[in-house]
């Protein structure tokens, strides 16, 4: 099978910035190679993990778009090598010009050829009206799809994912490879080399893979909206609706006692746990808490504008920072992100971890965290602010108003 990797080369003259290159390998007699736009600083380049150095300070967005487009381009390589009819008289100069064919399209655009599956996702992601969060779900969802893709071509050569052709036994074969990714992991180590994560595939349960068909589902109904294709695959495939644990609403005390287990021996897990005590605090939605930014704190309060109402009512919600969420945000001063977040699948692994190590807030698991502050029902947090606050504690669900 077909690999890509990615390198830089140096001259004698120190620069600022190099061109990451990509080298295609299939077997001994081909290799083809593409210099690409992409710059990155030579000294904060790691020739084995094919990235920005971890130990390196950099720009954590820019360390995000570098990883980014450096894995977009290994896996549009291998997908247009793949698509090759005849891979023998292969150069690099082919290799180049299929490849501005793809990046920029309105150069050979004869209004004849179709566009592919995921030139339509991308389009979907512009214009449909996301926010940043979702974006990246939806992202995530693409390369699970791409890898997907790439996996099935181990049995069928020429397959790839498209609207019209997409069945209900597709979405069941999809359902299956997600369910199974972090054992194919093992087995098919090239494709995530080709199209890589962020962290090792874990085990997905059912309610993860409800998630990413109903997110692919919009996405299938947007593309008939839009008149790119009148198959409905989903007309044949349900999706589960998924399961939640019963509710449990922890006390102040309960909470303030989570906040200062010590939790020293594991810092990633002291993170998640300040970030769910800090949205305690000032009751806001998730989507809003992973888009704030140290902008947002305005004398002594966090002010910002709800999400879901900000285009219909827009109205600037201020919620004042008592003792405990100013000392929150005095630990994490670097960067203009809130905190240092994470995925949230990583997050909600995170959360039920913190939940489990002599914390004892009386219930474990998830269900601790998704849930209100005070008792059924739920009263007011006397330690918030002096005048009663616009929300009351953690949604029950992401996106749900408490």
């Amino acid at each position: 099978m077909a690999s890509v990797t990615a390198f830089i080369r140096t001259t004698k003259k120190k620069a600022d910035k190099v061109s990451v290159r990509f080298r295609l390998r299939d077997g001994r007699n081909i290799q083809l190679f593409h210099k690409s736009e992409i710059e990155v600083p030579p000294a904060a380049w790691d020739d084995v993990r094919q990235e920005i150095k971890a130990k390196v300070i950099f720009d954590a967005d820019e360390r995000l778009r570098v990883s980014r487009e450096v894995a977009d381009r290994k896996a549009l390589l291998l997908q247009i090598y793949n698509d090759a009819p005849d891979k023998s008289g292969l150069t690099s100069e082919w290799l180049e010009l299929e490849l501005d064919k793809r990046l920029h399209p309105e150069k050979y655009d004869t209004g004849e050829r179709p566009q592919t599956f995921f030139e339509i996702f991308d389009e979907f992601l512009q214009k449909r009206k996301l926010s940043e969060v979702r974006i990246k779900n939806f992202r995530v969802i693409k390369r699970a799809l791409q890898r997907f893709e790439l996996y099935t071509r181990r049995s069928k050569r020429n397959f790839a994912l498209s609207l019209d052709t997409l069945t209900p036994e597709t979405l069941r074969d999809i359902e299956r490879f997600l369910r199974d990714e972090h054992i194919l992991f093992k087995e098919c180590p090239t494709i995530y080399k080709a199209i890589p994560e962020t962290r090792t595939p874990q085990p997905r349960g059912q309610n993860t893979i409800n998630d990413v068909f109903t997110k692919l589902r919009t996405f299938c109904l947007w593309a008939q909206e839009a008149d790119k294709t009148s198959n409905n695959p989903f007309k044949g495939f349900v999706v589960e609706e998924c399961v939640y644990g019963t509710p449990y609403y922890i006390t102040i005390e309960e909470r303030n006692k989570l906040y200062k287990t010590n939790l020293s021996r594991h810092p990633s897990l002291a993170i998640q746990r300040d970030i769910f005590v800090f949205q305690c605090l000032i009751g806001c939605r998730v989507s809003d808490l992973y888009r704030m930014t140290k902008r947002n704190v305005i004398n002594g309060a966090i002010e910002y504008v709800a999400r879901k109402t900000k285009d219909g009512r827009p109205i600037t919600v201020r919620v004042p920072l008592n003792a405990i969420s100013k000392e929150i945000l005095s630990r994490y001063p670097d960067g203009e992100s809130l905190f240092p977040f994470i995925s949230e699948q990583i997050q909600r692994g995170d959360k039920a971890d913190v939940s489990r190590r002599k914390a004892d807030t009386g219930h474990y698991g998830n269900q601790s965290y998704y849930t209100r502050i005070g008792d059924t029902p739920p009263q007011r947090d006397s330690i918030l602010a002096p005048r009663p606050p616009l929300f009351r504690g953690q949604p029950l669900q992401k996106g749900q108003r408490p």
